[in-house]
């Protein structure tokens, strides 16, 4: 398979009916646990149907019978294998006389049908930029005459993303884009979650002008500890940044999200205010009934006991629920025996609650910010690794390749 894949690399694979032939090598390739990637093809049945449009049947023969070609061994592969050749040859340099097609870009761009009309009124380098893109997952990247990176984007398949941009219906931003940019690279990925990691770390790396930080998870969110700030805070965000902070998450909803958030502000004593309350140094309503211990006033003690309150509270989102369900037992008990029954029944909510949560996965081993993880991407070609070490990811291949072609500019 190495050497298939070392004998195609950077070719221009040619048949009658590609589609059809290369079904045969993505099967073989499949069944190794490879994947088969051909980057441009070349189907001479898809080309004869522009060209000769009038002839009654466009089989290999009959092809060949037109262009006075002779296959005196048919059906077998060397044979086809010539003659398709052969047939090749005559189509290229008719097309270079009666269209005037003389670049490997231009030809493979008359066999996708893709139009050269002045309507698209994009530059000659940045149209022959797109005829050389795949369909394949990667990103891609514009850069403006002074080789500075303008814009990155990924895709499951660059060349289809990238259509979108010459099209006269395409947004704003896309025409602002296609106006400022001279060129157009890519960089092919073994996966689509590959691309979108690279695209988020090249954007993280470079800054491009018309992109912004993919740092927004929609409605997806994180809980976040601000340990930025001398009495950390916990939050409910969508927003995620190694910035200092702990972030503990993903949560699927909203709704999962404030539970957790909901629980840890009732069970545990920490403070809810704003940073802006907080710097008014007075106690709350809160401290009062003794559901914060007062990190607010200056004193050494109140800061200190806040601070182990808050590794209680880490300890619980780590998953070590033995400690918050001993606390509110004995306080359970204890507003049972001062029959507060109306405050025991809640504590016993909170309680349930926990002993719930210890069968599903919502409440995380670390933040993610500082997890250690080793990813495995499958995939048909070649896995990809992703390794995530003290907030900083690393992906295999991908970041030699991004240097590569960035050196280049």
């Amino acid at each position: 398979m190495d050497e298939i894949i070392s004998f195609t690399d950077n070719t221009i694979l040619t048949a009658h009916n590609f589609p059809f032939d290369s079904s045969f090598l993505n099967s073989e390739f499949t069944i190794s646990g490879r994947e088969f990637i051909n980057e441009h093809s070349c189907c001479t049945l898809k080309i004869a149907r522009k060209i000769y449009p009038t002839l009654k049947s466009k089989s290999l023969s009959n092809v060949a019978q037109s262009l006075n070609l002779k296959n005196t061994n048919a059906h077998r592969a060397l044979g086809d294998a010539e003659i398709t050749a052969k047939v090749l040859l005559k189509m290229i340099k008719e097309l270079q006389t009666k269209d005037s097609i003389l670049t490997v870009g231009e030809f493979l761009a008359y066999q996708a049908g893709i139009s050269e009309s002045p309507l698209l009124n994009v530059k000659k380098e940045l149209q022959e930029d797109f005829r050389s893109l795949p369909h394949a997952s990667g990103i891609y990247y514009f850069t403006n005459n002074k080789d500075e990176i303008i814009y990155v984007g990924k895709a499951k398949s660059i060349r289809e993303r990238v259509k979108t941009y010459f099209s006269p219906s395409a947004p704003k931003k896309a025409q602002k884009i296609i106006k400022q940019a001279t060129r157009l690279k890519h960089v092919i990925t073994n996966s689509e979650l590959t691309a979108l990691l690279t695209e988020a770390e090249t954007i993280k790396l470079l800054e491009p002008k018309h992109n912004y930080q993919l740092k927004k998870f929609g409605n997806k969110y994180f809980i976040r500890i601000t340990r930025t700030h001398q009495a950390p805070r916990i939050e409910l965000t969508n927003h995620f940044d190694f910035d200092g902070n702990d972030y503990f998450g993903l949560f699927i909803s909203r709704r999962k999200a404030t539970e957790i958030l909901d629980f840890v502000n009732k069970a545990f004593a920490v403070r809810e205010c704003s940073d802006k309350d907080f710097k008014k140094g007075k106690t709350c309503f809160l401290y009062d009934i003794h559901r914060c211990t007062g990190p607010c006033i200056n004193v050494e003690l109140n800061k200190q006991t806040y601070m182990d309150e808050l590794e209680n509270v880490y300890d619980f989102l780590y998953g070590k629920n033995q400690f918050a369900v001993d606390r509110l037992l004995n306080k359970m008990k204890e507003l049972s025996v001062k029959e507060k029954y109306e405050q025991a029944a809640e504590i016993k909510e909170l309680v349930d609650f926990i002993l719930d949560q210890t069968h599903k996965s919502s409440i995380l081993a670390e933040p993610v910010n500082r997890a250690n993880v080793l990813f495995e991407i499958n995939s048909r070609f070649e896995n990809d690794y992703v390794l995530m070490l003290e907030g900083k990811f690393y992906i295999k291949n991908i970041y030699t390749i991004i240097r590569i072609h960035l050196s280049k500019l």
